[in-house]
C-alpha cells in the first residue's frame, strides 16, 4: 500500500510522510466525484516577482481549471470541480461544450485537433478513467484508460520507495503506509489527467497515477509511449528534519512516483511536467521537474527541475514554461531552472498560443472550505 496525498486536483502518490496532508486509500482517492475545495486551502502562495508580463483576466466563472486548450482564438477549460468542458466567451461567460463522461464524475484534461475535441476524466467512484473523443459532427467515442492499466500495469517495472532495511526507517514507513511495504513496484492505478493531440486522429494521454504517457490511435487502440522514471531523493539530516522524519533517514534514498501532470506536443517532441509524490515544501526541496522526449518515447531528457508544485507545462516561442502551484507563479525554464514570469494565486492549467500564455488559477478557500476568491483564466502577455 502506498501513502497517497491529495494536494492538487490529481492524486499524488508515493509520499514519504503525511505532513499535515490528508491521506487517502486507493479506493477512496476518486470517491465522491470532484474533490472538495477545502482540499486546496493554503495553495495560494504569494511570490515576490518583478515582471513586465501583463496579466489580463478572461473569466472568473471557473473553480478548478485543471487544463486549458487554446486554438484558433478559442480558450477551452476543463474544470475538475464542475465536471464541465467549456469555452470562454469574450464577456467572461462560459459555453458548456461537454460534461463529465460519468454521472457525478470529473473532467481533467482537454485538447483539440483535427477538428475533434477530446477530454479525460473519471467516474469519481470506481476508478474508471476515460479519454472521450468527439470527432467533427460525429458521435463521442470513449476509450477506457483504466482497463488498459488493469490489463498491463506498465509501471510495474519501476521500483518506488526505499531498499533500506534500517529498523528505524522500516518502522516509520510501515506506520505511514498502514503496515504496507517500504518499497514496492508500480501498482494498478490510473488517473487520466492530461491529453494532447498527436496528429492523424491520435492522442497522447498523461496518466498521473499510472506514471506513464500513452498513445490512443484514431480507432481507440492504446499503446505505451513511455513509462516515466522514478524521482529519487536522498535525505540529508536537514531535509529529513524538515519532513518531520527522524535522524535515521539521513542518507536514505527514496524513489518517489513521477506523477505526470501534463503532456504537450511541439516540434515533433513531447514535453511533460512531473509533480512527484512527497512533501511539497521549500524546506524539503522543490522537486517538480520537466522532461522532453521524442514522439516514440526515445531520448528522454530532463530539461528543468526545482519546481514547487509543477502542475502544467506550456511550450512555444522557443521557450518552455511551467505553472508552480505551491510557489504561486508561472516560470520559464532557463538553464534547467525556473525563472519567474508572473505571480498568480494557485496557478494550475497552462497553455501557450500566439505569443501569449494562458493560465488557470484555482479557487481560494478558507479553513472551513468556503470560497473566498473565484478561480480564473488569465492571459499573460509576454514581453
Amino acid at each position: 500500500m502506498r501513502i497517497r496525498k491529495v494536494v492538487t486536483p490529481l492524486v499524488v502518490t508515493g509520499s514519504v510522510a503525511a505532513l499535515a496532508l490528508a491521506a487517502a486509500s486507493p479506493a477512496s482517492a476518486h470517491a465522491g466525484g470532484a474533490p472538495s475545495l477545502k482540499s486546496f486551502t493554503g495553495t495560494h502562495a504569494k511570490a515576490n516577482i518583478t515582471s513586465s508580463a501583463k496579466v489580463t483576466q478572461l473569466t472568473d466563472q471557473v473553480f478548478g481549471p485543471f487544463n486549458l486548450d487554446v486554438r484558433g482564438g478559442n480558450v477551452l477549460v476543463a474544470d475538475g470541480f464542475t465536471g464541465a468542458v467549456s469555452r470562454v466567451k469574450a464577456n467572461g461567460g462560459l459555453v458548456t461544450l461537454a460534461r463529465a463522461t460519468y454521472k457525478g464524475g470529473d473532467v481533467a484534461g482537454v485538447a483539440s485537433g483535427g477538428g475533434a475535441l477530446a477530454w479525460t476524466g473519471g467516474d469519481g467512484m470506481n476508478g474508471h478513467q476515460t479519454l472521450t473523443i468527439r470527432p467533427p459532427g460525429g458521435k463521442n467515442m470513449g476509450v477506457d484508460i483504466s482497463a488498459f492499466e488493469n490489463a498491463h500495469n506498465p509501471d510495474q517495472v519501476n521500483f518506488y520507495g526505499t531498499h533500506s532495511t534500517d529498523p528505524c526507517v522500516v518502522e516509520v514507513l510501515s506506520g505511514l503506509t498502514e503496515g504496507g511495504p517500504v518499497g514496492y513496484n508500480g501498482v494498478l492505478d490510473s488517473h487520466a489527467y492530461s491529453v494532447a493531440y498527436a496528429g492523424n486522429g491520435a492522442w497522447y494521454v498523461g496518466d498521473a497515477a499510472g506514471n506513464d504517457i500513452l498513445k490512443v490511435s484514431k480507432s481507440g487502440d492504446i499503446s505505451v509511449v513511455k513509462v516515466l522514471p522514478p524521482q529519487p531523493v536522498t535525505f540529508t539530516a536537514e531535509s529529513a528534519a524538515a519532513a518531520g522524519l527522524p535522524a535515521c533517514f539521513a542518507g536514505v534514498t527514496y524513489n518517489f512516483e513521477p506523477v505526470p501532470t501534463d503532456v504537450e506536443v511541439s516540434g515533433g517532441k513531447l514535453y511533460m511536467s512531473l509533480l512527484p509524490g512527497g512533501p511539497e515544501d521549500p524546506s524539503f526541496g522543490a522537486r517538480g521537474a520537466a522532461y522532453r522526449m521524442n514522439a516514440n518515447g526515445s531520448h528522454l531528457t530532463k530539461i528543468g527541475s526545482g519546481f514547487l508544485g509543477a502542475t502544467n507545462i506550456a511550450v512555444g516561442g522557443g521557450s518552455v514554461y511551467v505553472s508552480e502551484l505551491f510557489a504561486g507563479q508561472v516560470s520559464k525554464i532557463v538553464g534547467g531552472h525556473g525563472v519567474p514570469v508572473a505571480a498568480l494565486p494557485g496557478p494550475i492549467g497552462l497553455e501557450y498560443a500566439d505569443g501569449n500564455l494562458y493560465a488557470g488559477t484555482i479557487a481560494a478557500t478558507d479553513e472551513a472550505g468556503n470560497i473566498t476568491a473565484p478561480g480564473t483564466v488569465v492571459k499573460i502577455s509576454l514581453p
